[in-house]
């Protein structure tokens, strides 16, 4: 495949992934036994601070097991990239932007620092400043803070007929098809599994994207594309070789559900593919 065509083919997956991505912004970590914010800030790269502000917790110290911890969206910044440029890209405000990163209106921005995405108005979190956003905006930081968020899943899911003894990238408590223009299976499955690769082949992009988590994308040698979406962590790095059965990382609960669940899907020459139906192995 030339420079030309597999830039194209990469784009085009990422593009196509950011359009029809849910609208939430933030990642639900379910917090396992002798887990405590300091080693999420770590394994996230977010200041405690933000953890602390975002879930709305007082003492870093009282937390416990199985408690919901949403982890902010993050975003580093490129060379090139302006406040508006990626406020344009994550639909909120340069004045959100400012707002949940604390940039005072002359700072320059420098590559490789970290900024927090703030949720946006699609999300029904007010970036601006009208009477009507800004109760939204309460709305759900109160629901937040019960720690009971419960969104309306704006994806759509068919259940069919499907063979759960395949070789699948989790453990699978349920499967359905996801139904749109997004196609694909959402894989239920349980809190921090592991997520495996059902084929060989080498990671050509990695990152997060708004209601998928962390998403890995493997073409194989057949140039078969594999997304796996839903991550908490990814394991390789970009351009990584990847073998049948290697661990990509750990699976995250759904920040809409707040179920622990994988969105896999395959393409073929830019076609979605049944995923019941893709290669598996070598």
């Amino acid at each position: 495949m030339t420079m030309s065509k597999r830039c194209y083919s990469i784009g085009f997956f990422i593009f196509f992934l950011a359009v029809y991505s849910a609208a939430a912004a933030d990642t639900l970590h379910i917090l396992e036994k002798g887990e405590t914010l300091y080693a999420l800030s770590r394994k996230y790269s977010i200041p405690v601070a933000i953890l602390l502000e975002r879930n709305n917790i007082s003492d870093a110290g009282k937390i416990s097991a199985g408690q919901k911890i949403y982890i902010p969206e993050t975003y580093t910044i490129q060379k090139g990239d302006t406040l508006y440029s990626i406020a344009k890209r994550f639909s909120v405000t340069v004045e959100a932007l400012r707002k949940a990163n604390s940039l005072s209106n002359s700072e320059v921005l420098k590559v490789g620092k970290i900024l927090i995405i703030p949720e946006s108005k699609k999300n029904g979190i007010a970036a601006g400043s009208s009477n009507n956003t800004a109760a939204v905006s309460t709305d759900a930081a109160a629901a937040r803070q019960n720690s009971q968020a419960s969104w309306e899943d704006p994806r759509s899911y068919v259940k069919k007929s499907i063979d759960k003894n395949l070789l699948w990238p989790v453990s699978v408590v349920d499967i359905a098809y996801l139904s749109g223009k997004l196609y694909g299976v959402a894989i239920d499955s349980t809190a921090n599994a592991p997520v495996q690769a059902i084929a060989s082949g080498r990671v050509i992009s990695i990152g997060p994207h708004r209601g998928y988590g962390q998403v890995i994308f493997i073409q194989s040698k057949t140039k078969h594309v594999y997304v796996y979406g839903g991550l908490a962590q990814i394991l390789p790095q970009a351009g990584a070789q990847i073998t049948v059965g290697q661990k990509l990382g750990t699976l995250a609960s759904d920040s809409l559900t707040g179920t622990p669940r994988l969105y896999f899907m395959v393409y073929e020459n830019n076609k979605p593919l049944d995923p019941a139906k893709a290669p598996r192995g070598k």
